[in-house]
């Protein structure tokens, strides 16, 4: 199994846009069995977006705009709940340097590691995936090793 982002870059960031196409070349050089997508389901990000607007409003810096480089979640094929881990996923985040500090405005990254925590948990609580090969249904898995059994 190999792991990538979705043409989009999972939100739209250059370099994961580019390993969209590094993880479609690779999986198939190997002929790995199982290629997910990361992406970010625009159904379940919009409660949460609205959210942060309105404090956008309170606070004019922060960059908000609507989930363009998303997908749709009947797009999906795996969400799985990250939740419980949370405060590892923000620490994370906040050492990912070059991703929360640097350029003209607030960066997303820096933004999303600055929530309080139960924002934090609404928005990044859940990764979504796209299977490759696989069509959509009703049942997304969350489990990322599901396809494989």
């Amino acid at each position: 199994m190999l792991t990538g982002y979705d043409a989009h870059g999972g939100y739209g960031h250059p370099d994961h846009r580019h390993l969209h196409h590094v993880a479609r070349f690779a999986a198939a050089a190997a002929a790995t069995p199982v290629l997910l997508e990361a992406t970010v389901d625009r159904r379940r990000l919009e409660p949460a977006l609205r959210l942060m607007r309105l404090a956008g409003r309170l606070l004019p810096r922060l960059p908000l705009n609507g989930p363009a480089d998303t997908y749709a979640g009947s797009e999906t094929t795996h969400a799985v709940d990250v939740r419980r881990y949370w405060k590892h996923k923000r620490n994370a985040l906040r050492a990912h340097r070059s991703q929360t500090e640097g350029g003209a405005g607030l960066r997303t990254v820096a933004l999303l590691a600055r929530l309080p925590g139960p924002l934090f948990r609404s928005v990044a609580g859940r990764e979504w995936f796209i299977e490759v090969g696989r069509a959509p249904g009703g049942h997304r898995e969350g489990d990322v090793f599901a396809s494989l059994r």
